[in-house]
């Protein structure tokens, strides 16, 4: 299976930096959390260091699934916008280990199950302009690139299955400057917010100045009152 594009962002982005080109594309990605990133880099670390590829930038560091590749815009409002109704937090389960052929480096990945992730990669492509430049969305955490020919012998190692993990926030890289952390955690179809994880008082207040600011606008000056 080819290495899709979005594979690479960070390192494709500081190479077209340092040669003063643009990178061509933005994109969207949930940072995996601390706990299990620490189990995929202990992981890692016990590789050969000779198996490593340094060249496209051997053991990932910027531990992360990609939510959608292939945005044309680097305006964060565009992608804060089409976020705007989606109701997180974002669920993902691992699964084993598998790997994607490069041209002349193999990716290492762990595979990753989640219709959380593949409903918002849904709803960025329905909501912004994008070029897919894989036909299909395949979800996976990066562990590394290896030199070619290499990564067979790690294929199927299942110590990740079942390993799994929530997020309430994804993270937008455009092709040019800073990135941004996104909460999603935001208004459903209805307008009403939902429970932000573990912040259950702030929830409350936000969804009261929702209802309050729906009041106003709606002219209701007897909820307006009430409130």
């Amino acid at each position: 299976m080819t290495a899709p594009p979005e594979d690479k962002p960070a390192s494709q982005k500081l190479r077209a930096a340092q040669e003063g080109e643009s990178y061509k594309f933005s994109s969207v990605q949930i940072q995996i959390p601390p706990g299990l990133a620490a189990e995929i880099r202990n992981y890692a670390r016990g590789f050969p260091s000779l198996h490593w590829c340094e060249a496209e930038g051997g053991m990932e560091d910027d531990l992360h699934i990609t939510v959608k590749y292939g945005i044309h815009t680097n305006d964060v409002a565009v992608i804060r916008k089409a976020l705007a109704t989606y109701v997180g937090p974002i669920k993902f389960t691992f699964g084993k280990v598998a790997m994607f052929h490069g041209p002349d480096y193999e990716v290492l990945y762990i595979a990753v199950d989640s219709p959380d992730l593949v409903a918002l990669n849904q709803r960025i492509a329905d909501s912004v302009e994008v070029t897919d430049t894989h036909p299909v969305y395949i979800r996976h955490a990066t562990i590394g690139y290896l030199k070619q020919g290499l990564g067979l012998q790690y294929i199927g190692e299942d110590r990740f299955v079942g390993m799994s993990a929530t997020v309430g926030s994804v993270r937008f890289s455009p092709a040019v400057g800073p990135d941004t952390d996104l909460k999603v955690t935001g208004r459903d179809q209805r307008g009403v917010f939902a429970v932000a994880q573990g912040q259950p008082e702030l929830a409350e207040d936000v969804e009261l100045v929702g209802l309050l600011t729906g009041a106003i606008e709606g002219g209701n000056e007897e909820i307006v009152n009430r409130i």
